[in-house]
């Protein structure tokens, strides 16, 4: 069907609340403080995944990864991030991701909901377009991508700015 006016002024409103309520201040938390200060001590590859432990703890304990395939949604996100994290350097690469990846979702999951937009095979969906290419296949690319440049020492850590 047609779009209804409220998802295309979801469309428009959506990336600004992602931003502000999950973007900017879970990659603040998980991959900027969390992650700097576990990086400074340890080495990247321990960091990411720990961060990635703590981000899913978090989610779980708000109820967003209530399920078995929603922690492994939270973990696997997490990660993801954490290797863009390290292979960019940058924050802001991190929330870019997120974003682009929390907009999408929640706009083709609320279109659905409205039944402006039919998926036969949802489940089948959203486990390939919304977790395996972006977060598995990605972090593959990423990871290799690093490994071919030989920029990212995986192994080493992160010095501490104020330190």
């Amino acid at each position: 069907g047609t779009p209804s006016v409220g998802i295309l002024l979801l469309f428009l409103y959506l990336p600004v609340l992602v931003f502000l309520y999950e973007a900017l201040p879970e990659e603040l938390i998980f991959r900027g403080y969390l992650y700097r200060n576990l990086s400074a001590r340890y080495a990247r590859w321990v960091s990411v995944l720990a961060q990635a432990t703590l981000f899913t703890l978090w989610g779980a304990a708000i109820g967003a990864a209530g399920s078995v395939d929603r922690v492994v949604l939270f973990f696997t996100f997490s990660v993801a991030l954490g290797i863009l994290r390290v292979i960019s350097g940058n924050l802001w690469a991190t929330i870019g991701f997120h974003l682009a990846f929390q907009w999408v979702t929640q706009l083709v999951s609320a279109a659905v909901r409205e039944g402006s937009l039919q998926i036969a095979e949802q489940p089948t969906l959203e486990l390939v377009v919304f977790w395996f290419f972006p977060i598995v296949l990605g972090s593959i690319a990423l990871i290799a991508a690093s490994v071919v440049r030989g920029d990212a020492d995986w192994r080493g850590h992160d010095p501490d700015p104020l330190g």
